[in-house]
């Protein structure tokens, strides 16, 4: 057993010790100090969230915040939600196509079980409330029964730091991420660990909590991710520490994972002479590839409106915030002002023998004055100029405009504003923001789902159940793991090797059309096809030029169904004839019988005249029941409306 000193000299040669750590604390405090500004205003974004920005403000009394900028926001983060995204992967070689259709399959159901929905949502709403909304993509090793899996979070950017003048977060040198945890807990999960600081008020950022939260007995954990040059590539490498204490770091983290040996004659495990298995390296070690082996921060950014030199961004509080504080004002100067008039004050003479008991007593008609009766009169308030109501109307005008949250957006018009499609036009119009940020909210997707596919290419080394639902909706179970994922040899060539290729996929990010009007635009489109005798198979040879020249989800499926149902048809219209001919050599009445049957199938498929082709269908319900009390003209006009917020 090594000696205390012999200790002392192993734990100085690591390569991340209390010396790293002080360093880096050194750097974490100028990146604290340099973004104390955004810092302050995301605090400030969330007090409008809470509708408690005029907390603690004296303006003439206390002012009632309006929700105007509060019910814009809820309706970008309601079009982001019903644009709710659905990753798809293409192989960018043939022989990777299987694995892409794996991948298109079991991510969903990664994401699923990762609660990427949850994540979702809070993360659009930072997005459009604070103008950034964060992700973290970890690979968790306690999921799962031990066996880990994907763990997708919103991150609290105000505990999140990294080198300040960047524009995208990988360019960072560094980047640490702080969390509050118990020191019984810390205690418990690495008992070698001694001396724990308690955090105190400015340890750690934090939001204005309206209960009281008792922060005793916790203490600051910090996650410290770094790149690092090794090997002629970039690494990423991760430390924890509380304190100056190290808890893990992957570049002390120098095992190899190893299997025994085995003999190759007898497939058994090979020993030595002391009887020791003989011990073999399978990987590389932590210290040397890495923490993730994609080498990038587990951090995406969804940035609303961007500035340079940041990678976060602005959002609607930030840039509409001062409209929503004149509409409150003005509002507050008008209520004020009609609190006024609705209680009247007077001036009355102290020598006049007024008794204002008496005056104020709605019971009484009758009041004895001494002296004149002008002892008493009426203070007549000043009133509010209309200007004043104008210019507050002006503001929340202004306010729907630039934002984008026009009345047709929530189920209202202008008075004057009828007709169906000049309705739809002016969704159209009000859509055109809404398609630009969740379009860009797809890109930003691509970099979670990216992480995803590579935490899934360096962890899932075992196979793992994974319940799909198969193209005629049925339930159906597989096994995936990564081994047709991972890097592949190419072979040598004379003795010399080739190298590694890596299968790469590309991403596709489209809406998963969860909302009964998609859904309902899609079967109504089916239908309109049907209608059309797309699906006549006499008609195949004019319907798929028709196809190839149309642009609609699931064209490639339609295609191949038209396809298929036309080469059996001819396949039929084969055998008939063969039968046929057998029936008149064999049995001429059952010839007859069937010359019949089929000449009267070959009536019904008759192909129509394109020009009589009926396209307008009776619109249907969301139910599935046929409406025939709206006119086309509008339901096409609503659906065109229901659509205008989905990118294409």
């Amino acid at each position: 057993m090594l000696n205390t000193e012999k200790n002392e000299i192993v734990e100085a040669a690591l390569p991340i010790g209390e010396a790293q750590i002080r360093a880096a604390m050194g750097r974490y405090q100028k990146y604290k100090s340099s973004k104390k500004a955004l810092d302050d205003r995301l605090k400030a974004n969330e007090k409008f969230w809470r509708m408690r920005h005029w907390d603690g403000v004296t303006s003439g009394g206390k002012v009632n915040p309006t929700g105007w900028l509060l019910n814009a926001v809820h309706s970008k983060h309601a079009d982001m939600m019903d644009g709710y995204p659905e990753p798809s992967f293409r192989a960018k070689e043939q022989s990777d196509v299987r694995e892409a259709k794996m991948l298109s399959e079991i991510v969903p159901v990664v994401l699923e079980t990762a609660g990427f929905k949850v994540v979702y949502d809070k993360v659009c709403l930072d997005k459009i409330n604070k103008g950034t909304g964060v992700y973290g993509i970890y690979w968790d090793s306690s999921k799962n029964f031990g066996k880990g899996d994907i763990s997708i979070e919103k991150v609290n950017f105000l505990n999140l730091y990294f080198e300040p003048g960047i524009k995208n977060i990988q360019d960072s040198k560094e980047v640490f991420l702080l969390a509050e945890m118990n020191i019984d807990e810390v205690r418990s999960l690495y008992p070698e660990v001694k001396h724990i600081p308690s955090s105190t008020a400015d340890s750690i950022e934090r939001y204005d909590d309206d209960e009281n939260i008792d922060r005793s007995g916790k203490c600051i954990v910090y996650d410290w991710y770094y790149k690092k040059w090794q090997n002629g590539r970039s690494v990423l490498h991760y430390c924890k520490f509380v304190g100056e204490n190290v808890l893990y770091a992957s570049e002390n983290d120098t095992k190899r994972p190893q299997i025994q040996m085995l003999d190759p004659m007898t497939s058994e495990g090979i020993f030595d002479e002391s009887g020791n298995p003989v011990m073999q390296d399978i990987d590389l070690s932590i210290a040397e590839k890495g923490w993730y082996e994609h080498g990038q921060y587990p951090f995406v950014f969804d940035v609303m409106f961007p500035v340079e030199a940041s990678p976060c961004g602005l959002g609607y509080t930030d840039l509409f915030k001062g409209t929503q504080e004149d509409i409150d004002e003005l509002k507050h100067a008008i209520i004020n002002n009609a609190l006024i008039c609705s209680n009247p004050k007077f001036f009355y003479s102290k020598s006049g023998g007024l008794n204002l008991d008496d005056y104020a007593d709605p019971k009484k008609t009758f009041i004895p004055v001494e002296g004149n009766l002008d002892c008493i009169m009426q203070v007549q308030p000043p009133q509010i100029p209309s200007i004043t109501l104008e210019v507050m109307l002006q503001s929340i005008e202004e306010l729907k405009e630039v934002t984008g949250n026009r009345d047709v957006n929530n189920g209202s018009t202008s008075s004057g504003v009828t007709a169906a499609s000049a309705i739809a036009a002016l969704q159209e119009h009000a859509g055109k923001l809404s398609r630009h940020s969740i379009q860009n909210t797809y890109e930003t997707d691509k970099s979670v789902y990216y992480q995803v596919v590579e935490l899934i290419r360096q962890f899932y080394s075992t196979e793992r159940q994974f319940r799909i639902t198969g193209e005629k909706g049925e339930d159906e179970y597989i096994s995936y793991s990564n081994v047709n994922i991972r890097p592949q040899s190419l072979g040598n060539d004379f003795g010399v090797e080739a190298g590694e290729r890596l299968p790469q996929f590309d991403i596709i990010v489209t809406a998963a059309k969860a909302t009964s009007y998609s859904k309902l635009s899609q079967n109504e489109f089916a239908l309109q096809l049907y209608g059309a005798g797309v699906f006549n198979p006499a008609n195949a040879d004019v319907v798929l030029p028709m196809l190839q020249m149309m642009d609609f989800d699931d064209k490639d499926k339609v295609i191949q169904s038209v396809e298929k149902n036309a080469t059996l048809l001819k396949m039929n219209q084969y055998l008939a004839q063969l039968a046929l001919g057998l029936a008149s050599k064999h049995d001429p009445m059952a010839a007859a019988q069937l010359m019949a049957m089929l000449q009267g199938q070959q009536a019904g498929m008759q192909m129509q005249n394109p020009a009589q082709v009926q396209t307008e269908i009776t619109p249907v319900n969301s139910d599935g029941t046929l409406d025939n009390g709206e006119h086309s003209v509008v339901e096409k006009a609503r659906e065109r409306s229901q659509n205008s917020t989905q990118p294409t």
